[in-house]
């Protein structure tokens, strides 16, 4: 590895990237889109590290949005990410792309770690049964409920 090259690397940032998306497209054609910001990422001595599937999302509120003098209300939506590396200069330019395209509703760009923290449970890893908290003994749930008091307790 040269010099350059090694210099190029040092500078490179993971940002993950996720966006709602216009829902009256087709799931393909969001995947497009996730596609075509790949691409200007590795034209741009990116690297894609991973991506999500689009998946339709009803939104928490509604969400405006003006385009070319016309309004448009969205209570659901396309939600999709992507994780990427790149020059940090770059991401300006991912930007300018993305607020570009109006089927894309809202879009968030964060600075994130290269790892990925997901972990699922597994048939390995059950969870004991004495490491479950708050098991209530049938028999004293009774007694309280009618109001009866243990000598013990007093």
């Amino acid at each position: 590895m040269t010099k350059d090259n090694q210099n190029q690397d040092s500078k490179l940032k993971v940002y993950e990237l996720a966006m709602l998306v216009d829902p009256k497209l087709s799931e393909d054609k969001v995947a497009d889109k996730v596609a075509t910001l790949g691409d200007k990422v590795t034209q741009e001595s990116g690297e894609v590290l991973s991506s999500g599937n689009p998946t339709m999302r009803n939104l928490a509120y509604e969400i405006t949005v003006k385009t070319e003098g016309k309004r448009r209300d969205y209570t659901k939506a396309y939600f999709t990410w992507i994780k990427i590396e790149i020059d940090p200069a770059t991401t300006a330019q991912i930007e300018k792309l993305i607020k570009a395209d109006a089927e894309i509703i809202r879009h968030l760009l964060i600075h994130a770690p290269r790892e990925d923290f997901v972990t699922t449970l597994t048939d390995e890893d059950p969870i004991e049964e004495d490491e479950v908290e708050g098991e209530i003994d049938e028999d004293d749930d009774d007694d309280e409920a009618e109001g009866e008091i243990d000598e013990d307790d007093k």
